[in-house]
């Protein structure tokens, strides 16, 4: 796994453990561009580096409910994210693509933590 994947789950933990004063259920949601074959092998990379970093008694979860695929359209993009932040159910947000990286990127901020996983250049795209 590249050097900056591994911060991004690091950050991840980080930003989920300072939420977390007690042992919990963490529900992940992620929305991605589109289904590849490749995603369903990416999620699990996701899921198991995370789970090396979050203490034993507390469990992440990524409910097959709660992944999204915004089918490569914008809107779909858009609506996937928008159905996850109305969820209370969720705890935090993975954007998973380009496409959906930028839109977590650019609404501002979040009640929950959201992170944009696939930020080619912040500055070209106008994030920094």
């Amino acid at each position: 796994m590249r050097m900056p994947a591994k911060l991004l789950f690091v950050a991840l933990i980080l930003i989920l453990s300072g939420q977390i004063a007690f042992a919990r259920v963490i529900k992940v949601g992620v929305v991605t561009d589109g289904q590849t074959e490749n995603t369903a092998a990416l999620l699990n990379a996701v899921d198991g580096e995370i789970k090396k970093l979050v203490p034993e008694s507390d469990e992440v979860q990524f409910e097959p409910e709660l992944i999204k695929h915004g089918t490569w359209k914008i809107g779909n993009i858009q609506n996937a994210l928008d159905s996850l932040l109305k969820n209370t159910d969720v705890d935090a947000i993975l954007a998973v693509g380009p496409l959906a990286s930028q839109l977590a990127s650019t609404r501002g901020s979040y009640a929950r933590p959201v992170i944009a996983a696939h930020v080619i250049n912040a500055s070209m795209q106008g994030l920094k």
